[in-house]
This record gives structure tokens, C-alpha cells and sequence, in this order.
């Protein structure tokens, strides 16, 4: 039994015990109105000072019952009302913090693809700017086509890394064209590769290598370009990004104090 019921029940005895002492109370029982009408066999009906007051306020004492009956009948309505509130405040801050957690994996892949796609864009540039003398080294080949494997270890799991922001429409459209400019980035530097694997890349014949580098500029510089694309569409990205996790603090601290108070 908790105290508001008890407390309900030191009420209505305290009503019962007030109400049974009425007819030894002087002020109550002598007035003379009221000594005149219990005096009357026609009054309304009552038979003593008891009855007399009983009658004259049931009405008010039936509302006072009912009031506190209603509160204790609603109380347990009321409790699963706020249990019910809190289960959605704490599923609302679970909510916040996965989203949290996956705009983190999302800000930590960007980084490091792109700093793969720049590492590789480097590389491929380098493949063009032989010195005129010594003609294009076995070692730039190898550098490139590392940066090319460790770019390829990275890409698949970017439709799934890479997410959209509800709150921000645009982040839709840019995450498309990262998603696009990564596959194109992927797709022109394979092309690149097969042209030094069928120079034999691993050879020592430095014409062969520089004859399949010249075959193969414009999709080396159209890497370049593609370099520049994922910039520009990046840092929009990010700045995206940046904005969603400030927005998922804040949120996540009012869900906390709804949540845990």
C-alpha cells in the first residue's frame, strides 16, 4: 500500500470520526436552529444532530469521496502514462545515438577514402611527370598500383558508409555524386592499370612503361579531374556532416534528460 491510498484512507475515517463526534459537539448541536427544527416531527427528516448535519452536506462529502476515489482509481492510468513517455523518451535517445554512431563511421570513412583517392591521384600524376632524362622509374608504377589496390580495398563499402542527411535535402544529391565520382575514380584508374599490365608493368624496359603511360594520359589526367570533383563535392559533404553531429548532441542530451531525468 503506498501513501497516497493510505493518506486517502486517514481521510475518509478522519470524515466518519468527525461526523460521529457532531452530536457531542456544543456548537454544533445546540444553535438554536437547530435545536428548533429537531424539536419539529414534520422537519426533514431528521431524527438527531447527527442525521441533521449528515443530511444537510451528504452531497458534499459524496463529492469529496468521489474526487479522491478518481484519484486513486486514475493514479496507476497516470503512471503508465509517464512509464509510457519515458519508454519512448529512452527508444527516442537509443535512436539519436545509433544515428550518432553512424554519422561518426561516416565522417571516418570519408577521410579515409578520401585520402585514399588523393594518395592514388598523386601517384598516377606522377607517372606523367617523368624527368626528361631518366624516362618513368619501375618504382612510380608500383607506387601507383599499391595506392590503386589500397583504393580498392576501401571502395566497397561506400553505398553503405557514406549516408544521407533527413535533415539536409542536399546531402542526397551530394552523396550521389560522391558515390559516382568514386566508381568513375575506381573504374578510369583500373583502365590504367591494365594498360601498365599489359606494358608489363613489373618489366625493366623503360620505353615499354613510358609508351603505356602516353597511351594512357588522358584517363590519367581524367583522374586528376576526378580528384578535384570529390573535393569540391567532399567538402560540401562534410560541412553536411559537421551540422548533422552538432544537431545529434543537442539532441541527444535533451533525450538523455527526458529519458534519465
Amino acid at each position: 500500500m503506498n501513501w497516497r491510498f493510505s493518506l486517502f484512507l486517514v481521510l475518509l475515517f478522519g470524515l466518519l470520526v468527525a461526523f460521529s463526534l457532531a452530536p457531542w459537539n456544543e456548537f454544533l448541536c445546540k444553535q438554536p436552529l437547530v435545536v428548533d427544527l429537531l424539536k419539529q416531527n414534520n422537519n426533514d427528516g431528521a431524527i438527531g444532530c447527527f442525521e441533521f448535519w449528515f443530511n444537510r452536506y451528504q452531497t458534499f462529502l459524496a463529492a469529496i469521496i468521489a474526487f479522491c476515489t478518481a484519484l486513486v482509481a486514475f493514479r496507476p492510468a497516470f503512471a503508465q502514462l509517464a512509464e509510457l513517455r519515458k519508454q519512448n523518451s529512452q527508444g527516442e535517445f537509443n535512436n539519436i545515438k545509433f544515428r550518432s554512431v553512424e554519422i561518426s563511421e561516416a565522417k571516418d570513412y570519408f577521410f579515409k577514402l578520401s585520402s585514399g583517392i588523393e594518395i592514388a591521384n598523386r601517384k598516377a600524376q606522377d607517372l606523367i611527370a617523368q624527368h626528361p632524362s631518366w624516362g618513368l622509374s619501375p618504382e612510380k608504377v608500383v607506387r601507383f598500383l599499391s595506392a590503386k589496390d589500397k583504393f580498392d580495398a576501401d571502395i566497397p563499402g561506400i553505398e553503405k558508409t557514406i549516408v544521407a542527411i533527413p535533415s539536409d535535402i542536399g546531402s542526397f544529391v551530394l552523396r550521389k555524386n560522391l558515390i559516382d565520382i568514386a566508381y568513375k575514380f575506381g573504374h578510369i584508374t583500373g583502365r590504367v592499370r591494365t594498360r601498365l599490365d599489359e606494358a608489363g608493368a613489373t618489366a625493366t624496359s623503360h620505353a615499354s612503361l613510358q609508351a603505356a603511360v602516353e597511351n594512357a594520359r588522358n584517363d590519367l589526367l581524367r583522374i586528376d579531374d576526378l580528384n578535384d570533383e570529390w573535393r569540391k563535392a567532399g567538402q560540401a559533404y562534410f560541412d553536411a556532416l559537421i551540422r548533422e553531429e552538432l544537431r545529434m548532441e543537442a539532441a541527444m542530451i535533451d533525450a538523455h534528460r527526458r529519458a534519465f531525468g
